[in-house]
């Protein structure tokens, strides 16, 4: 009798049917349901940024993608995000197999921070709407209390101008 099971491929083989990263990330996967919500912020303006001319740019929407991801997780390293992004198969599957290295990553988040922030706020906006669980770490906690007292805010201000509308 076998004490181990059987490899199922020898690291060293090449595999002939190529793995698709679709086949990897579970259906109930948290970066799925972050990536449909992340698709639908209005990334006009970010995109607008990029009017062409120079070498070809990285998709912005990828690469916001791969900032909020990092976010959310509580990574903000260049270098830690762009190693992920080779290694971890949520980032890969995230990023559509595109590499930018840490300085192109870098330079993103400095070029777009004020986006990026607001993108940031947003996305827990409307995962508290759809009811996704984020992970717990002070960013995303940040920017929950952050949504919160906007909330609030917003209350009352339609509280006072009902009572203004009264009288």
């Amino acid at each position: 009798m076998k004490r181990f099971k059987d490899k199922p491929i020898d690291s060293n083989q090449p595999v002939l049917i190529p793995l698709s990263l679709e086949e990897l990330i579970p259906k109930t996967s948290f970066v799925r349901n972050f990536a449909k919500i992340v698709d639908q912020l209005d990334k006009f303006e970010l995109i607008e940024k990029y009017r062409g001319g120079g070498a070809p740019a990285y998709d912005p929407c990828i690469m916001l993608n791969l900032l909020l991801f990092g976010q959310v997780n509580g990574i903000h390293n260049s270098r830690k995000l762009a190693e992920l992004n080779q290694y971890d198969v949520r980032y890969m599957w995230l990023m559509q197999m595109s590499r930018p290295d840490p300085r192109t990553i870098t330079r993103f988040r400095q070029q777009n921070k004020e986006l990026v922030d607001t993108f940031f706020i947003q996305m827990v906006q409307l995962a508290k709407k759809r009811r996704l669980k984020l992970p717990d770490n002070s960013v995303v906690n940040e920017a929950k209390e952050a949504v919160k007292k906007m909330s609030e805010q917003a209350k009352s201000q339609a509280k006072l101008e009902r009572q203004n509308t009264k009288k």
